[in-house]
């Protein structure tokens, strides 16, 4: 993120949390409690088409989202991303005989 101090632009602290292993961790230790996480992910996959052929995943996090995604649809291809290297690790080891390709972005 970029200010303006004095007409300067200088670069402000990283706020970016998803970076820190930690952050991730606790993430994914309290995922299951986030309150109606059922009905919001019931919802969302109301909304991808039957059809759909091709699925990407941007901030695919641990693999949860794309878990359920992927045996609605079984027939599409998927493709997940993140870029926190413990969340990839996640996904690596939630997808290591079915996984859908995995690419880590930096900020």
């Amino acid at each position: 993120m970029l200010l303006y101090e004095n007409r300067q632009m200088t670069a402000s602290a990283d706020v970016n949390l998803w970076s820190t292993a930690e952050h991730a961790l606790e993430y994914l230790r309290m995922a299951d409690s986030i309150p109606h996480r059922v009905e919001g992910e019931a919802t969302l996959l109301e909304f991808v088409p039957p059809a759909a052929r091709r699925i990407l995943d941007i901030g695919s996090g641990g693999g949860r989202l794309l878990e359920l995604v992927k045996a609605a649809r079984p027939q599409a291809q998927f493709v997940a991303m993140d870029f926190s290297p413990t969340m990839l690790e996640a996904l690596e080891k939630r997808f290591a005989d079915s996984r859908p390709c995995i690419f880590h972005f930096q900020t």
